[in-house]
């Protein structure tokens, strides 16, 4: 949201002296606000024909805030219950949308007070105006240009208000009062946006406490492959510390987002509710992997790609959970599809993780070869005494009984070959050679991991 103090005069319309001491007298701390019978006729708004204020709005940041009066006090807490004035005027002609000082408007709640909720997005038409009071101050009036993406769309209101489609609107609000959210937990009796708005603000709690465990991290230092060191993990513990307080507040915002709750919704209001939850278990495996709880964060990510395949921070992190878990197969594949799925230049950590891994399975491979060469030594080591052993002990016998089979002569070539094929070059049997074989198999399983989608 963008935001100003004042407005440029090249871009200020006249005002009519009465209406500019009327607004240097509700800037003076002394003095006391006044209530017109309408707000939208109290800043003198032109009264019709396009708006001489030219919004600087776009969809990605699609509010432009003037401080008309300062408030007093600290910003309304996320999701505060609002009252505030509000008129609402389309910029392309002028016309006033709503007023909630005028007695016939349908938006009142208290006399000629409107009820609306700071900060909420779990909302199709008219996000500005939410996100906008979430910057208020208690007794604060302002000016502010809303970009269509943030009204009411491409398609516009048809009914009450009645606001015409692609419309860029302004308004004047002035926030009279307002109510803490309630953080009850009695989520049976909540609506749909009070239990996405609930979530929310555990999940902001727990970005909060992850960030400090982030700064005193950084305090502390770190070794050369990110891990935390020793003191820093005995902070970090279940018991106590910030990310323990952060993994809390994650859980407490997922119960808020439960099967139970998904399963009744669809359209818009599912894709609000997942886009949350997916955030929720996104930071709770950035979590774990803090934490060393690497198998927990590797489930946590592999939940997240059951809904988005192509989540690539959730590809990263089982990535990461993966290969601390010696599972380099599955933790390099991971990595090579988050880089695939990035725009733009591959990010560094991606890279960093790929290298780790690749030089990992570089080790594996090497220990295992020469595990398998010395095996295969010890092996025919012990055939070839086993047969030696029995050569000693049959050589008389068999010798004889050859001879007297073919009457005294040696040997033939053929009988020869047919002996070393089934033996072996070496002296090795061909069950001794296929059992090595399917021993080598398992034991290179062993050492790269298994690899679990």
């Amino acid at each position: 949201m963008t935001t100003r103090t004042s407005l440029p005069d090249s871009l200020a319309p006249p005002r009519p002296e009465s209406a500019q001491s009327h607004r240097n007298d509700q800037s003076s701390p002394s003095s006391s606000p006044t209530h017109p019978a309408s707000l939208s006729s109290s800043l003198d708004r032109p009264p019709a024909g396009p708006s001489p204020f030219p919004p600087n709005t776009t969809p990605a940041d699609p509010v432009c805030k003037t401080v008309v009066r300062p408030g007093k006090g600290p910003v309304v807490p996320l999701h505060a219950t609002c009252l505030v004035r509000y008129a609402g005027r389309v910029l392309s002609t002028g016309e006033i949308f709503v007023d909630s000082t005028d007695p016939t408007s349908r938006d009142q709640t208290d006399g000629d007070l409107a009820q609306i909720v700071a900060g909420r997005d779990a909302v199709r038409k008219n996000r500005g105006l939410y996100q906008l009071v979430g910057t208020m101050r208690k007794g604060e009036v302002c000016e502010a240009f809303v970009h269509s993406s943030a009204g009411y769309g491409d398609e516009g209101s048809f009914s009450f208000p009645s606001v015409p489609p692609k419309a860029d609107l302004s308004y004047v609000v002035e926030l009279v009062d307002f109510e803490p959210p309630q953080n009850g937990t009695r989520d049976g009796f909540m609506t749909y946006e009070e239990r996405l708005e609930a979530a929310k603000r555990r999940r902001v709690q727990g970005n909060e406490a992850f960030s400090r465990a982030a700064t005193r991290q950084d305090e502390d230092g770190m070794d050369k492959n990110g891990t935390n060191d020793q003191n820093d993990q005995n902070d970090q513990s279940d018991c106590g510390g910030p990310l323990p307080s952060a993994l809390a507040a994650y859980k407490s915002a997922l119960a808020f987002l439960d099967d139970d709750f998904m399963m009744q919704l669809y359209d818009f209001h599912y894709e609000k509710a997942m886009e949350e939850k997916k955030t929720v278990m996104l930071n709770m495996a950035a979590c774990y992997l803090k934490l060393d709880r690497h198998r927990e964060a590797a489930d946590m990510a592999s939940m997240v790609l059951a809904v988005d395949a192509k989540n690539a921070k959730a590809l990263y992190r089982r990535g990461v959970a993966r290969r601390r878990l010696g599972q380099t197969a599955g933790a390099l594949e991971d990595l090579e599809r988050a880089m695939k799925l990035q725009e733009g230049a591959p990010d560094a950590g991606v890279l960093r993780e790929i290298a780790l891994v690749k030089g990992e399975r570089r080790r594996e491979d090497k220990a295992a070869g020469e595990l398998y060469k010395n095996m295969m030594a010890k092996v025919v080591a012990i055939d070839d005494d086993r047969e030696d052993d029995g050569d000693r002990e049959d050589d008389g016998d068999r010798d004889g009984h050859d001879r007297r089979r073919d009457g005294g002569r040696e040997p033939t070539a053929s009988a020869k070959t047919s002996e070393t094929a089934t033996r072996g070059p070496t002296g090795v049997s061909a069950a001794v050679v296929a059992f090595i074989l399917q021993l080598w198999t398992v034991l290179l399983g062993l050492f790269r991991g298994p690899s679990r989608r």
